[in-house]
């Protein structure tokens, strides 16, 4: 926190002096900074605090009563030039002259906040993009960073110990005001190992979730940010084999019809406060150092007042990995010249390139010191507005209290998403005719529990520690059947570098999986097979895994798959031989009471896919062809998929009928208002997800065969009948024209497809639009 009274509310005394006179005021506050400043460990300094502690504390940059331009300005023309620098490194240093506390960035909130300590840990991107619901998420991203505020508000933002993966360095990326969430890049191919931390293929729906998550994050008071979000990885970012050095090769239309759609979703509706350049160079220039990436589009077209950061390593990488220059001092220089306000160091030749480098940069003629004084600002803007340099008092986050952080509500919510999440991509007839699921617990007599994935809570990347113990599939299960048998089948463990062998099954467990009513086999993938670093070497599940379900299908018929992994697997031998499929993503800690609750009815699955499972990997393009017209996602796919973007099945039946279109002719500023009837014919109380998918008339180039342009989910009872009506603006049909460097709506007649997924429309219309 870095204010110096830091304490003052925090006890009845001081909350007694917070009353009186100004004067007692100003007194009690030097008192308190006089302590922080022997606290951090001053030596001659704090033995002189006294002298000197009334001059720092009057300083307008400490002054809460004036704009934060003046203090910022302020602030910045106290500096020395390596004062300035040492604030522009993601390890931000103490000034102890002038009172400032270190503040370390680089925090994680993907699906819960990382650390320090424990969090309510979430279901990964991927299933929250599954859940369809955006105003679900902006809740999720409200109580993480109200559980953020919280452990500030009890910590101070200083964490000593060392904290999850990053071990002793744990306790330098603990700062709980700034995360480096959420991912919008797409998930353009199955194949890359980073598609669990998205939230999908479609520009549409990452832009409406991207846009939730942001406002979450950064609350809604008028005057201070909650906490920072930070969109990343910006921009092109799709693969990890040789991730420091590649190079995304494209044209501007591929960015701007595509990639970039979440970005400025965050950025120009939610007013994301940070930005993450990604490692990757665009068309031959690192992104990091990229003036048409960082100022002309982030700054000059969408208007972005924040600030940048780069991603661990990837200044340095300018000059040592991309070689797009060939010193530090050029690589510092191009970056601050570029747009880029902040490094996140390590993992690099340099990793401390801007402490180390930058000054000289200056001394050398490279860059400015008034470059690196706007640069700063920037990011002093942004902590100004997070009140760290304010009294508590007066933030009203500071009041939140540590008694929320995993509290029963965020609990509740955790399962809700979960549940939410889950997509039933099938449930056919068994061999006595009955549809499998949703199974009757009280029929249940015995069940057999088996696969890798079923006695482990697999959270997938960018993950913290949960306060109540994570649910697992068995334990979901064993919970939902208290009377019943449940016999779990332990998954070996593997051995380190030795090939995959398929389990046997002993000839009790052969007896065992034959006399269960039915068997739940909990198979997918985890963070050994796609993670950040390492993408999937192919789109198809683990071989032992294949032939393991195999096995057990040929000793009984009744089985329920449960599919976990954070990207598309293409299961056909399974679509084919079993009669009941849910993909449970990587569902959080309450991921095993979800799982259950669908199984035995008490959800209803209303989840839809995110991305495309493909067939086959013949069917899926290269994984560094960023050339979606050549077959990639739904929008160009050229065979059919195994399950269609958007695909998601109930255990209840909708109907569409009575469309109507608020006009048959609009301009290209116009707002289209659709409208139809959606009813619930099943017998059970249900979630629809309605899409809207818009074709374009053909054009000079490739258009795409549909594209997401709206949806909505809805939950209606039996026979229940509701009118849905959505608004679509006729801008965002337009596509990118370099020449104009503008969007550009194409006159003609498009067709717009309603229904529950990309290939299944229910009701249809053509609109014609005209300038």
């Amino acid at each position: 926190m870095r204010q110096v009274k830091k304490h003052a509310v925090r006890d009845n005394v001081a909350n007694a002096v917070l009353a009186r006179s100004p004067l007692y005021k100003r007194r009690a506050f030097l008192r308190t900074l006089s302590a922080v400043l022997a606290a951090a460990g001053l030596g001659d300094f704090a033995a002189r605090a006294s002298r000197t502690q009334a001059d720092i504390a009057n300083l307008p940059f400490w002054n809460p009563k004036l704009p934060i331009r003046d203090r910022v300005a302020d602030l910045v023309g106290r500096l020395t030039l390596q004062e300035k620098i040492s604030l522009m490194y993601f390890f931000q240093a103490a000034i102890p002259r002038l009172g400032i506390k270190r503040y370390n960035l680089g925090n994680e909130a993907l699906h819960g906040a990382v650390r320090p300590g424990r969090f309510t840990v979430f279901p990964e991107a991927i299933g929250l993009a599954a859940a369809w619901n955006p105003a679900l998420i902006e809740r999720m991203t409200t109580a993480i960073s109200d559980e953020a505020r919280a452990k500030y508000n009890r910590t101070g933002g200083v964490w000593n110990k060392p904290s999850g993966r990053y071990g002793n360095h744990g306790q330098l990326m603990s700062g709980l005001l700034v995360f480096w969430s959420p991912v919008v890049n797409l998930a353009r191919n199955p194949r890359w190992g980073r598609n669990q931390e998205t939230y999908g293929e479609d520009p549409w729906l990452t832009s409406r979730l991207g846009a939730a998550f942001t406002r979450g994050m950064q609350g809604r008071d008028p005057k201070y940010l909650k906490t920072v979000s930070t969109p990343k990885h910006f921009a092109g970012y799709s693969w990890e084999t040789g991730r420091m050095g590649e190079n995304v090769v494209a044209p501007e239309s591929y960015f701007f019809d595509y990639e970039f759609a979440g970005f400025k979703a965050c950025i120009q509706e939610a007013k994301a406060a940070s930005v993450m350049a990604a490692y990757d160079a665009i068309n031959g220039v690192p992104c990091s150092c990229n003036r048409w990436l960082l100022t002309d589009v982030l700054r000059t077209m969408w208007g972005f007042e924040g600030f940048v950061v780069s991603d661990c390593g990837a200044v340095s990488h300018i000059c040592g990995q991309q070689h797009y220059v060939k010193t530090p001092e050029e690589a510092a220089a191009a970056a601050i010249n570029a747009g880029l306000d902040m490094e996140g160091g390590w993992w690099a030749k340099y990793p401390n390139l801007f402490n180390d480098y930058l000054a000289k940069a200056v001394a050398l003629g490279l860059c400015r010191e008034s470059t690196v004084d706007q640069s700063l600002s920037r990011v002093l803007t942004v902590e100004f507005r997070l009140g760290m340099f304010d009294p508590p008092e007066m933030v009203s986050f500071s009041k939140i209290p540590a008694s929320i952080i995993g509290c029963a509500k965020h609990v509740a919510l955790a399962r809700q998403l979960a549940r939410e999440s889950m997509v039933l991509l099938k449930n056919a007839p068994t061999a006595n005719g009955k549809i499998l699921l949703p199974l009757a617990a009280k029929a249940v007599k015995s069940i057999v529990v088996c696969g890798p994935n079923a006695a482990v809570a697999v959270f997938g990347d960018y993950s913290g520690n949960p306060i109540p113990s994570a649910v697992t599939p068995l334990d979901g299960i064993t919970a939902a059947l208290p009377h019943a048998k449940v016999t779990h089948l332990v998954w070996p463990k593997p051995v380190a570098k030795a090939p995959l062998k398929v389990p046997s099954i002993s000839t009790d467990q052969q007896t065992q999986i034959k006399q269960a009513d039915v068997v739940v086999a909990v198979l997918g993938l985890n963070t050994h097979y796609e993670i950040e670093g390492m993408d999937r070497p192919n789109i198809y599940l683990p071989p032992d895994q294949e032939q393991y379900i195999k096995d057990v299908v040929a000793l009984n018929k009744n089985v329920v798959v449960v599919l976990q992994s954070g990207s598309a697997v293409a299961i056909n031998w399974i679509n084919d031989n079993v009669p009941a499929i849910l993909q449970s993503w990587y569902p959080g800690e309450q991921g095993g009471t979800a799982i259950a609750d669908v199984l035995f009815g008490r959800y209803n699955p209303g989840g839809r896919l995110p991305v495309t499972f493909y067939a086959s990997e013949a069917d899926v393009p290269a994984l560094q062809d960023c050339d979606i017209a050549k077959g990639q996602t739904y929008m160009y796919i050229k065979k059919p998929p195994l399950y269609p973007f958007g695909y998601g099945l109930s255990y209840t039946t909708f109907s569409y009928s009575n469309l109507k279109l608020s006009a048959g002719r609009l301009s290209p500023r116009g707002i289209l208002r659709v409208s139809f009837t959606l009813s619930n014919t099943g017998k059970r109380k249900g979630d629809e997800v309605v899409q809207v998918y818009v074709t374009a008339p053909p054009g000079k180039q490739p258009r795409p065969i549909r594209q997401l342009k709206a949806f909505k989910r809805l939950t209606l009872r039996p026979g229940e009948s509701r009118v849905v009506s959505l608004n679509l603006s006729i801008a965002d049909w337009g596509f990118w024209d370099s020449k104009l460097q503008d969007y550009r709506v194409d006159e003609g007649d498009f067709v717009l497809a309603i229904g529950s997924s990309s290939a299944e429309a229910k009701l249809t219309a053509r609109i014609a639009v005209r300038v």
